[in-house]
Formats: C-alpha cells, structure tokens, sequence
C-alpha cells in the first residue's frame, strides 16, 4: 500500500514538471497559453557607464521591444521582472524593418515602462535579471527568422541623459505545468490498484 501511494505521488510530480527549453540559436518558439518566454538580461552595463559618466546610478525607465514576423492574429501579453507585473494586456503593432535579409513589414511588441526605485535597484542589485513575456492568450507563434530569439528582443535601460543596452545573455522558455500523456494513462490504473487494495 505504501509503495503504490508513492509510485502515485512518483507520477503526479512527473506531470507537474513538465516544461520545454529552447536553445540560444533557435528562431521561433510556440508559446501555448500560460507559457513564458524568459530573457536573461545583463543589466550590471548600466551602472557600469552611469558610474564612468558620474551620473546617477539608478535607471528610471525601461524600454522592452519584440520583434517578429508578421502575424494576422491578436495577442494578449503580459511583462514581468522576475514575479513582479510591469506591463499588460501588450499586443502586436505593425513596423517596418530593413536589413540586409529582409526588409518589408513586422509584427512589434513595446513597451516603455517606469521603474520605482525599488524595482530599479532590483533589476541591478545583481548585476542581471530575468524579464518574463507571459503568454495570457491563445497560442502565440513568436519569432523573426533568419535571427535567434535572443536578436529579436532589445531592451534599454534609461536615466536622465544616460540610455544603456541591457545585454540578452539567454533566452528559454517556461511551459505551463500540464499532465503529460503518460500520467493521464497511468492514473485509471493506479487508483484502482488502490481501491483494490483499500477493500481488501
């Protein structure tokens, strides 16, 4: 009885876990409603240049734009750093881009978000940080090939005169917790081994 109740709890715990993870190089990610697309943002530059300029080393705002292919279908995005909301509902605006690859239309996220003084002190007490794009819609197909994920975001981090580059050092993706295929097959059967077992 006890080993069936932790084979159950083996099981459950195997579902829970479920997620994806992308590489650096990929160039679209299929973002399932309750997925995140999570960015690791090297923010230690800002304070870097405020200190070498004598300026103030706490940014005020924070710019987060997304670029990626052109797409007919609505979004409904929400922005965060770490578990703190920022921004939201954000949806696609159409933009022009120029390249040596491409040049013609694109679908555009932005945002231009004010910090307080605590979150500003947060996104660069250690030097990095992640900001999460959280899907809160349908599925959303996200990406501008031939770039990777991590070409398409840029974000900037501003303070009086000073506006620095707040470097993307990674990018993954955070799937929302779903049985898998094989928990849902399982389950029928280990519940009835317990109620076999409870009337035995």
């Amino acid at each position: 009885m006890r080993s069936m109740r932790l084979l159950l709890l083996m099981v459950l715990a195997a579902g829970a876990l479920r997620g994806a993870g992308i590489s650096d190089t990929e160039t679209t990610v299929l973002l399932h409603s309750g997925d995140s697309l999570i960015f690791q943002l090297q923010t230690w530059t800002y304070a870097y240049n405020a200190a070498r300029f004598g300026l103030n080393a706490d940014p005020t705002t924070l710019s987060f734009t997304l670029v990626s292919a052109p797409t007919d279908g609505t979004a409904n995005l929400s922005l965060w750093l770490d578990l703190v909301p920022l921004a939201g509902p954000l949806s696609f605006s159409t933009g022009q881009y120029s390249g040596s690859n491409y040049q013609g239309p694109v679908s555009v996220i932005q945002a231009l978000l004010h910090l307080t003084p605590s979150l500003s002190q947060e996104l660069l007490s250690s030097g990095d940080a992640e900001l999460v794009l959280r899907n809160d819609g349908s599925d959303l197909l996200l990406g501008f090939p031939p770039n990777s994920l991590r070409q398409d975001v840029s974000v900037s981090l501003t303070g009086g005169p000073l506006t620095v580059a707040a470097l993307t050092a990674g990018v993954s993706v955070d799937s929302a917790p779903e049985p898998s295929p094989a928990v849902l097959v399982l389950l029928p059967l280990i519940f009835g081994c317990l109620k076999r077992q409870q009337w035995s």
